[in-house]
């Protein structure tokens, strides 16, 4: 490769590490097994090229940014490869040592402003959780990783029961007080690499790895009811507010993104009608497992 001798080199007096692969799946490989900076690929690769090669760089990194190479200069595919995801576009033979600087500095600050954006635009600005654009993805990301995996997990759909009642009698100020003390609240039970999402109004959508047994079943929707039972310090007033669950299954009680969400809206609801302040897991997921309550309270709304 023509870049070679620059890139040993040096760039801008920093020292880079560089790791070569001569396929798109040698690449991919090295992708998942350690941490880069930068791609710089050639647009013609023996296993992959073209719009195609960059495309599944992308999925496989789609944090890196991607500088892409290539013999002769074609203003139109140069301006296919970055609509296609890549930050830059070089054409081998002329490019200069201060020109593929320039290249790596600049395409590295365009990935993290794009990441930034793409941050803000999957972010629900009231509470600063995941929204329902940023969900769906995620959850349809699961879908097809965990079905590779034959591995499980469970979206929980829950809102708050009674809200309207708290808007109607406090205003929505409050309201948005308590919502975003509520995303707090959720975010902070969960773990670090479970999804803690607001879906609009009160209603929210947790999603986490489920095990095999009875207790990795019920443990996070249990916490869930629990910790949303405590009293919320709100400035001027404290509120009692409770919220319904519902749960659904994967695979068992779907096996796409909308068929989870829908399952698993449907058993809030099945907890609203049986009492609320507790949480439903949906008939397909329940065998052998049996669903759970928390004790009675007498302050429920």
């Amino acid at each position: 490769m023509a870049l070679t001798p620059i890139l040993t080199g040096g760039l801008d007096g920093t020292d880079y590490q560089i790791d070569r692969a001569r396929s798109l799946r040698e690449a991919i490989r090295m992708l998942h097994d350690s941490q880069y900076d930068l791609m710089i690929t050639d647009i013609l690769l023996p296993d992959c090229d073209g719009l195609v090669l960059i495309q599944r760089l992308q999925e496989a990194a789609s944090h890196i940014a991607i500088v892409v190479v290539s013999d002769t200069e074609d203003d139109e595919l140069a301006f296919e490869a970055i609509r296609a995801g890549a930050q830059d576009f070089l054409v081998k033979g002329v490019v200069t040592h201060g020109q593929l600087r320039r290249s790596v500095r600049f395409s590295q600050e365009r990935k993290r402003t794009e990441q930034r954006f793409m941050h803000l635009a999957s972010r629900d600005p009231l509470t600063g959780l995941a929204n329902r654009r940023a969900t769906m993805v995620q959850l349809q990301s699961l879908v097809v990783r965990y079905r590779r995996l034959c591995r499980r997990f469970s979206v929980l759909y829950l809102d708050l029961d009674g809200f309207k009642g708290i808007n109607d009698e406090y205003g929505h100020d409050v309201g948005d007080v308590l919502l975003k003390q509520v995303g707090q609240r959720l975010q902070s039970t969960m773990r670090e690499y479970d999804l803690c999402a607001r879906m609009g109004g009160d209603e929210f959508v947790i999603i986490v790895d489920t095990g095999e047994g009875i207790t990795d079943l019920h443990q996070t929707p249990s916490r869930v009811v629990s910790t949303l039972a405590e009293p919320f310090n709100l400035g001027n007033h404290i509120l009692q507010v409770t919220a319904s669950v519902g749960v659904a299954v994967f695979p068992e009680s779907g096996r796409t993104a909308d068929a989870l969400l829908k399952r698993a809206d449907e058993q809030l609801y099945e907890s609203k009608k049986a009492g609320k302040n507790q949480y439903t897991i949906c008939e397909y997921a329940q065998e052998p497992f049996a669903t759970r309550r928390p004790p009675p309270r007498s302050d429920k709304r």
